[in-house]
């Protein structure tokens, strides 16, 4: 009974084994551009003519600004890339544009929306401490955790400048790990 039991654990493991990808890589991405779904705008047109200090909340993409983890292709971390246009002052020293995740259980209601919520960001974009004079793009530092539930995208701007009328956006490169 014993051995029996002893081969059917044996099996089991070697049949898991040759299944199992190596640990720790990244899955193979679709026509070989590293991403494992479509690029996703998160934010674009919200973005535009933003005051220092004031808020914007995706509005656009997804269904009417609120994007699920089938959006994501329900990948857990993921690059985020932030473009701006030109500007027409410096932005201040420690400047950045802080955004956040507001998260949906029912997908119809969701943290705050009029103000940043009372807690870290999920995602801090640092900006120069100088003026753009063409369109740059900064990409998130590290891999940003991505939320499981429905999520609405609030960005708060902390950059002593407004931003450009134009050309702004955040965008998500959904990415996978192979575990």
């Amino acid at each position: 009974m014993m051995r029996k039991w002893l081969v059917a654990v044996v099996a089991c493991c070697i049949s898991l084994s040759a299944q199992a990808a190596s640990p720790f890589l990244w899955q193979p991405g679709t026509a070989n551009n590293g991403l494992y779904a479509p690029a996703l705008t998160l934010m674009s047109s919200e973005l535009d003519a933003v005051a220092s200090g004031a808020v914007a909340v995706s509005s656009v993409g997804g269904a009417a600004g609120v994007f699920s983890n089938a959006n994501t292709g329900q990948v857990i971390w993921s690059p985020l890339l932030l473009t701006l246009g030109p500007t027409t002052g410096a932005f201040q020293t420690g400047g950045n544009l802080s955004c956040w995740f507001l998260q949906s259980v029912d997908g119809t209601t969701f943290e705050n929306t009029a103000t940043s919520p009372p807690r870290a960001p999920d995602v801090v974009f640092p900006l120069p401490p100088a003026s753009l004079s063409a369109t740059e793009m900064f990409l998130s530092q590290g891999l940003v955790r991505l939320p499981a539930l429905r999520f609405k995208v609030l960005c708060q701007n902390n950059s002593g400048q407004t931003l450009n009328a134009s050309g702004n956006s955040i965008v998500l490169a959904p990415t996978a790990v192979q575990y």
